[in-house]
């Protein structure tokens, strides 16, 4: 994104200047087809084809647990000693335990959690293979009725697992959600995010991410989250909210903070950025999608917004990649957005959007994702 862009996005005049600028964002190289992006897509990065969906049930709960906090760890050294102690030092009632997966660090990490682990701390090692097959090693050694997730270069907040698992308890929660801080690379805070209290609608109301939240364990029985990908927390608003809503399931908010965010260089969204492994959002998208179906999950306006949305991140992930790439990715998510047919946006700000996709305008596509 060009500094001009980012500068009229800081601002909140995206869809001013995207009127202005619309007469000029006209793009005369040809689309290629579905057939012909998906080959070029492939050809930088390939498609895993792997999906979210497990045959296998999670192993049953163990009386006398009330909570596993599971953390992937890759070469998160410099953080790792700070986030173990957040929530080992922990105030609380409940019965606890973190599961810490190694990941294949090639630093000092896994060390680190050897020299740690006791009957608090299950220290898991696996070669190299994202943060996916982590979680899920994680919630395949966890006994516990409830998960809540934390990244290794997070901190845990002082007396959030009593409080979040009290009031779960309390509203007979299946997902309990608090709001978060955000720190940079020392762990100085720049910014607290709040969370509203009481019912939540699970499509609407959640922040799109693992950490911050106490599950319920049925929650994943049959869904988990989809291996060899980046961008893998897509899950959470593409299929697992879905699929909870239509079982009935209940969120419900506190108002206070679960855990403190920390962005440095070595973060993820830091290393995706101008890598091959941004087209892993293209890719993850139609993956959970094909996971919708074989769930039998049903199109509806919410899941439209999401791919609208979708579209805009993907853009953004991939534009360090060229306009080839872009154009590309834009002809996949046409194809996608066309298979969910009868709906229009109900966002204002994205009926732009729904213009360049219906149309197949990818400059003003491309227009619209730099200025949103």
């Amino acid at each position: 994104m060009g500094l001009a862009a980012k500068a009229i996005k800081k601002l909140g005049l995206g869809d001013a200047a995207g009127r202005l600028l619309a007469p000029l964002a006209h793009d005369a190289a040809p689309l290629p087809t579905a057939e012909e992006a998906e080959a070029l897509l492939a050809s930088l990065h390939p498609d895993t084809g792997r999906s979210a969906l497990f045959d296998a049930p999670l192993p049953p709960a163990e009386a006398g647990a009330d909570v596993d906090v599971i953390i992937p760890v890759y070469n998160a050294e410099k953080y790792l000693d700070a986030c173990l102690d957040s929530v080992l030092s922990q105030e609380t009632e409940c019965a606890f335990r973190v599961i810490a997966v190694d990941d294949g660090s090639a630093d000092r990490s896994g060390a680190l959690l050897d020299a740690r682990a006791d009957g608090k701390l299950t220290v898991l090692h696996q070669p190299n293979a994202g943060a996916a097959a982590a979680r899920n090693r994680g919630l395949a050694e966890s006994r516990a009725p409830r998960i809540f997730f934390l990244d290794a270069d997070d901190l845990m907040s002082p007396g959030c697992l009593q409080a979040m698992l009290g009031e779960a308890r309390e509203r007979g929660a299946d997902l309990l959600e608090a709001g978060y801080s955000v720190a940079d690379a020392e762990g100085r805070t720049v910014r607290t995010v709040p969370h509203k209290a009481g019912a939540l609608d699970l499509r609407r109301d959640l922040n799109g991410f693992p950490p911050g939240k106490l599950y319920a364990r049925r929650f994943f029985d049959r869904i988990r989250f989809p291996e060899g990908y980046r961008f893998e927390d897509s899950v959470l608003s593409q299929l697992l909210m879905p699929w909870a809503e239509r079982e009935g399931l209940r969120a419900f908010g506190l108002d206070r903070e679960a855990f403190l965010y920390r962005v440095h260089p070595q973060s993820t969204g830091h290393r995706n950025h101008g890598s091959a492994h941004s087209i892993d959002a293209v890719w993850v998208t139609r993956a959970l999608h094909r996971d919708r179906l074989s769930l039998g999950l049903e199109n509806d306006q919410p899941y439209y917004e999401y791919l609208l949305n979708s579209l805009v991140l993907s853009m953004r992930r991939t534009e360090a990649l060229g306009d080839e790439v872009m154009r590309a990715v834009f002809v996949l998510y046409r194809e996608l957005l066309a298979s969910l047919e009868g709906f229009s946006t109900e966002r204002s700000a994205y009926r732009q959007l729904e213009q360049a996709v219906r149309g197949g305008d990818f400059g003003l596509c491309r227009l619209f994702s730099s200025l949103h």
